[in-house]
Parts: structure tokens; sequence; C-alpha cells
């Protein structure tokens, strides 16, 4: 019988075929690659779902958190509900950090009058108290769980309290200013304080009137914000920032603040050169007028007879010194820039001169004499700016450059005693003293 064949015989001089025993180093690499690339992908997965875990673990107890807040201040009286120094106060605190199921978070809480008034009734302020938990964590930046509820009094809130409304606005830019810090001092229901909201707007409800309890101090009102200050007649105890407050009286008011802005001012020679003599820089403009002394030939001036200087205002400067005058430029910080520049450059050009003396001599609708007040002259040669301040006689004296009858302007600005006046004399021609009178309206 026949064996059967042996697919795997050949015939003489054919190579013989072998079967695959195993996979190649090319094979092993891919094969290592592809595990690689989906060992990394679920690595991912695991890792999003673990975070997503841990996130969702912070939420839920930021939220119990939240509401158990709300819940404690709930059980206060009305009274009581409010934050310590804040707009209600109270005795709740405006800010707490806690420790809850292992998750330490930051808690705050804002508790602040609705102003919810029934058609025909008085405007009071305060109809009832808005209380808002805020929880966020720094383990998760993005958490932000926030529980909002309100309270009524147990009675109609009273008509015989007074109600402050305010605004704070940028004086360059007329625009309110956001998330300023809003004080309320003196006063019997005092102290307070509040931040500004996206008007610029604060209130302060439930006042007790500055005749109550035998107290006569007024309410004051201060700003604080970054970069910023009140316009001094904004400042207490300047009426915007003061105020009596009688039963069911609304006291409404505006605080005009500014970034203080800086003039350097240099002084040159006619050829150009720093001058680097004794002068006295003079500044002035519509929100008052002062002398500066100098001897160096750059000045920055952040201020003119104590009253800062302000974005958007046109201010007046000129210098002089012994023998030399300059004449005057007028510049601002412009509001195009406001508040990303806050500085201004002027360069005076000192010439030299022979100069004369004007004594003007500052008497009230009474004849009496004004003593300490200051005296602004401008125009003559060049249109220069001075300023003097009057003695004890109500002498103020300008020494000027001669000229061929030039004419000047010497007036006063309106104060809490007297009037503005203005008036024009001739200058010297000669070394003549030139005299003048000058008489303000007494108020």
């Amino acid at each position: 019988m026949r064996r059967p064949r042996d697919r795997r015989d050949r015939s003489p001089g054919r190579p013989v075929e072998r079967a695959d025993d195993g996979f190649t180093l090319i094979e092993v690499l891919v094969a290592t690659t592809v595990f690689a690339i989906l060992a990394t992908a679920f690595a991912f997965t695991i890792s999003g779902a673990l975070r997503s875990f841990q996130a969702s673990k912070i939420r839920t107890v930021a939220e119990q958190t939240a509401s158990s807040a709300l819940e404690d201040a709930r059980r206060l009286s009305y009274d009581d509900l409010g934050t310590v120094g804040g707009n209600p106060p109270g005795v709740l605190a405006a800010s707490r950090t806690v420790t809850n199921g292992g998750q330490t978070l930051n808690v705050a809480t804002r508790v602040s009058y609705v102003n919810d008034q029934v058609p025909t009734s008085p405007e009071t302020g305060a109809d009832y108290k808005q209380i808002r938990v805020i929880v966020t964590s720094s383990t998760l930046p993005t958490l932000n769980v926030q529980m909002v509820t309100t309270m009524a009094p147990d009675e109609q809130p009273s008509i015989n309290e007074g109600l402050v409304k305010m605004q704070v606005v940028d004086y360059a830019l007329n625009q309110p200013v956001v998330g300023a810090l809003v004080s309320l001092g003196a006063g019997p229901s005092a102290p307070r304080a509040d931040t500004t909201d996206a008007t610029g707007k604060v209130s302060f409800a439930a006042l007790d009137p500055t005749t109550s309890s035998g107290s006569t101090s007024k309410y004051t009102i201060g700003v604080s914000a970054a970069g910023y200050q009140a316009l001094p007649e904004d400042q207490a105890p300047n009426s915007a920032a003061s105020t009596s407050l009688a039963a069911g009286q609304i006291f409404n008011t505006v605080i005009r603040v500014f970034k203080p802005v800086t003039l350097n001012v240099h002084l040159v020679t006619t050829t150009g050169a720093p001058f680097t003599g004794a002068a006295s820089i003079a500044v002035s403009s519509s929100r008052g007028s002062g002398s500066v002394p100098t001897s160096t030939s750059d000045t920055a001036l952040t201020s003119v007879a104590s009253s800062p200087l302000v974005p958007s205002v046109q201010y007046t400067v000129g210098a002089s010194a012994t023998g030399y005058y300059a004449a005057s430029q007028t510049t601002q910080v412009p509001i195009s820039n406001y508040p990303t520049v806050l500085a201004a450059d002027v360069t005076l050009t000192m010439k030299a001169a022979s100069t004369g003396t004007i004594q003007a001599t500052l008497k009230d609708s009474t004849g009496a004499v004004v003593s300490g007040a200051t005296v602004l002259l401008t125009g003559g040669p060049g249109g220069i700016v001075l300023t003097a301040t009057t003695n004890t006689s109500g002498v103020a004296t300008f020494t000027v450059p001669l000229g061929s009858s030039p004419v000047y302007v010497l007036s006063t600005r309106a104060t809490s005693s007297y009037g503005a006046s203005s008036t024009n004399v001739t200058g010297p021609t000669n070394s003549t003293a030139v005299t003048v009178n000058l008489t303000v309206p007494k108020l």
C-alpha cells in the first residue's frame, strides 16, 4: 500500500518551506505602541472621572454648607440679621473659613436691605432684608455656590427712620465707580460700611434721626477706592459728605472721586539750557491758585495751595525769578488717556527783564482789610501768571516785568466769608510802584 505523500515533500534541489514559529520584532513594537496608547487614554479617563467625582463631592459639601449658613441666619432675630460693621449691621461674620466633610471652604455672607415700597407709601429703603451666602474653595477655583433668601420684619418699617442714598462718580470721566468702599461715620446708627454696586450706588437705610437719644452729631460719609481720593469739597464736614437726618428724611448725595495727577514743570533759559536759579511757579485754575517755590529746573507739582491737582481741569502755569519771567502756558491731563496717563509736561522759558512792582490792597465791602487771602495776577507782557498772599495790612505785592502800559488783571476767588472780585490795573513802566485797591463782598 502506498504511503500518503507528505505535502512538504519537495523535489530534489527545491528549498524546503517552513511554518511560522512566532512574532517578529516589528509586530512586537506595534503591539506595544497600541497598548501604550490605549493605556494612556484609559488612565486619562480614570483620572478625569476621579477629578469629576472629587469636584462633585466638594460642590455637594459646599451646597450643604451654604444651606446651613442660611438656616443659621434665619434663626436670628430681625434686628440681629446683618454683618458685623456692615450695612445693615448685625452679628453675622462677613467672611469665615469652615471645615465640612473634610473640605476647607470660604463662606461669605452678604446682608442687604431691599427697597420694595408699596405705591403711595413713604420710601424707607428697608422693607425687608436679603441674605446671600457665597461658598468658594481654594481647592476648586471654579466653585462658586450661592444661595439667597429674604426675611421680612415683624412689623412695617418705621417711617420715623432716615435713609441715605449716594453715588460715587469719577470726576474726570463722569462715570460710576464700582466696588468703592463707602463708610458711614459719625451718627447714632454708625458705623456702617458697604461697597458700591454696578451703578456706583450705596444706600444706608433704617437710620436713627440725628436728634434721637439726645444725639446731635451729623452722619458723615467717607469713600475709599484704590488709587482714588474724593474732591476736597466732597469730604466731611462739607455738605456733600455730612448731614443731619430728620425722621423720614431721605438724603441724596454724589461723592466725586479722582486719581491725582502731576504737572512736570521744566524751566529753561532762552538757549534751552536748564534754568537753575531760585524761582516761583504760579498755577491758576477754576479750582484755585497758588505759588510753589523751586530751586531746580524740574519740579513735579501734585497740589497747589493744599488742593490736589485734578485730571481734566485746565491749569495755567507761569514762573518768575529775580530779573526773569516766563510767559504762561495752559495745560491739563486729558481724559482721553486717563487713568492710564496721570501726568503732563510744561516747559517755560525764563526771559531776562527789567521789573517793577504792583501793590494791591484787599478790603471787604465794610472797608476792613482782608489778610491771608490769595490774589491772582494775570496778563501783561507775555501773559504772565503770578499769585501773592495779602499781609496783615491786606497788601499783596507783585514783581512784574516793565512794559509800555501793560494791562494786568487782579482777581480773588469766592470763599465761605467773601465773594469773588476782580479789577484791571495798568502795570509799571518804570521803577515807581503801582498801587491799586481791590474790594471783595463780605458774605
